[in-house]
Order: C-alpha cells, then sequence, then structure tokens
C-alpha cells in the first residue's frame, strides 16, 4: 500500500488524484494533490465546534429516571456512550458522507487519513465500502492545533516520515 503512494507521490509523474483528510474531533481539513508536483491544496473545511466542548458542556442536565412497576424503586439512566464520544460519531460519519460524495463524482482515485488514533478509529468505522478500499495510508498524528498556513508542510513531513513521500 505505501509503496503505491510513494510511487504516486514521489515519482511525480501521476494525474490520478490522491485526497488527504487531516481531522480531529474539532474539525477536518480535506486536501487533494494537484498537478505533478504534488502541491496540496484545500478542497474543504468541516467544523465541529461541539467537539471541543467538555462531556458535561454538551448535556449539562442530569439523566432520566425510571420507577419500578411498584413506584418504590428508582434509577437514573446511563448512557451507553458518553456525549463526547457520540458527538465525535457523528462527525466522523458527517466526513465520511463528504468523502464518499467525493468518490461517487470521482474526484479522487486515492485517501489518505491522518488523525489521532481514537478519532482515525471513527473514520474508519464510519468509511464504508468502495470509498474504504480508496484508502492507501493511514497516519497517526494529531494535527488540531496547527495552523492552516503550516499544515501542507506538516502534512508533507509526516509523509515523508511514513515512507510516503521522498525528500525533496
Amino acid at each position: 500500500m505505501s509503496d503505491k503512494l510513494t510511487y504516486l507521490l514521489s515519482r511525480r509523474i501521476t494525474n490520478k488524484s490522491i485526497w488527504i483528510v487531516v481531522a480531529h474531533d474539532a474539525g477536518a481539513r480535506i486536501y487533494k494533490t494537484v498537478g505533478k508536483s504534488g502541491t496540496l491544496r484545500i478542497v474543504r473545511r468541516i467544523s465541529n465546534p461541539s467537539g471541543r466542548y467538555k462531556g458535561r458542556q454538551i448535556n449539562a442536565d442530569r439523566p432520566g429516571r425510571v420507577f419500578s412497576n411498584s413506584g418504590v424503586f428508582h434509577h437514573a439512566l446511563s448512557r451507553r456512550i458518553g456525549p463526547h464520544d457520540h458527538n465525535a460519531d457523528v462527525f466522523a460519519r458527517e466526513i465520511a458522507a463528504f468523502v464518499e460524495k467525493g468518490r461517487n463524482t470521482e474526484s479522487f482515485n486515492h485517501l489518505v487519513l491522518i488523525a489521532e488514533p481514537k478519532f482515525l478509529g471513527k473514520i474508519r468505522i464510519a468509511l464504508k465500502g468502495a470509498t474504504a478500499k480508496r484508502i492507501i495510508k493511514v497516519i497517526k498524528n494529531d494535527f488540531a492545533y496547527v495552523p492552516d498556513t503550516q499544515l501542507p508542510n506538516k502534512i508533507k513531513e509526516s509523509l515523508r516520515e511514513n515512507g510516503l513521500l521522498m525528500a525533496a
């Protein structure tokens, strides 16, 4: 898999488009490679402000209560996953839906995912079938606070560190 991307990016002889999804639970930036030089151009920014909230800020009220049939005993309902994880799952599905649309319109041929490990897993679960098959590399990096002006260089550095791009 990495040999394929090394060939596509480092040899600079491709007209195949590669999308690079850089995501975290509060936002995502999707880039595409442009031309033979492999220049990165932003395709879309997707924001998820609730991804920055703490669990108690997302759902500040107390859990509901359940009473037994006799009316004497009661207990609080609990959630299987926390509100922060739920919001992250929903956001991962939103990213996956956008990437799926890109695949359906043949906007890219190959896909690289870059995210912190926990959110990376959520995105991979959300990507289905033919879209998931286009993933050629998954990189565990958290670029949440990297400014837009510095991110393309960080992406290229990360690709080099993972053997996907030869040093310039």
